[in-house]
């Protein structure tokens, strides 16, 4: 049996997965994560929290929507962009920009 006879027996060895990167692939094809939708009452206290969070100069706790689920940052608050609809948080040297409408929570630390 020569090299090129072998056909994709050569290979057989190079489909086996660990389990790590099995659990991976998994996430990857998971659907996309949808935050639930806030109602006004949440809308109106976390502009508060925002707004103090500017004058004050102090920092807050964000929950944005990832495609895995929840993502949690913490740090000034940079500024505000409606019209893109984002915002920028500030911690030390990482900026960190956040979807206004993937907002899950924000919090005071």
């Amino acid at each position: 049996m020569s090299a090129l006879d072998r056909g994709n027996r050569l290979f057989t060895s190079m489909r086996i997965m660990l389990p790590e990167h099995v659990e991976a692939l998994k996430l990857m094809k998971q659907e996309e994560y949808i935050p639930p939708e806030p109602d006004e009452q949440k809308w109106e206290e976390w502009d508060q929290m925002l707004s103090e969070a500017i004058e004050n100069e102090k920092p807050i706790i964000v929950s944005s929507a990832t495609k895995q689920g929840v993502e949690v940052f913490c740090g000034f608050l940079g500024k505000v962009d409606l019209v893109a609809g984002e915002m920028v948080l500030e911690n030390g040297s990482i900026k960190k920009r956040v979807k206004l409408n993937r907002i899950v929570g924000i919090e005071w630390p």
